[in-house]
């Protein structure tokens, strides 16, 4: 009995770290991409890194100093656009979008600037 009640208690634990450890950051994948010089061939550098942390907001680090305007947006799983932001990228500076109002769901967060376009699918869980 005690072996089975030993089994159950790290059972229940294991569920609770992984629990916190999936809650806790997420990190954006951008698969999608459109770049706007068309003349060159080449591997397109990303010039941001995003995670979801904590289920309740986006971070996201620029990675490429420009001085020119970007535009950051979020789509829902029917398209709809629910976010928008024009922001002037700063290099190891750290941009938030909150999620605290968004619904358990299916999402796109799309950067765009003058060269390219980057969409990352993400997804956010109900907490209750």
């Amino acid at each position: 009995m005690k072996k089975l009640v030993f089994a159950l208690l790290l059972i229940a634990v294991s569920f609770n770290v992984m629990d916190a450890a999936i809650l806790s950051s997420s990190r954006i994948l951008f698969i999608n991409s459109k770049i706007w010089d068309t003349t060159t061939r080449s591997v397109s550098f990303i010039p941001i890194d995003a995670s979801v942390e904590d289920n309740r907001y986006i971070k996201v680090e620029f990675l490429d100093d420009e001085s020119q305007s970007s535009t950051f947006q979020i789509k829902d799983n029917q398209g709809n656009i629910i976010y928008h932001e024009t922001v002037i990228p700063k290099i190891n500076t750290l941009y938030t979008i909150d999620l605290s109002e968004f619904k358990g769901g299916q999402y796109e967060l799309i950067y765009s600037d003058k060269d390219m376009e980057i969409v990352g699918e993400f997804t956010v869980n109900n907490i209750h």
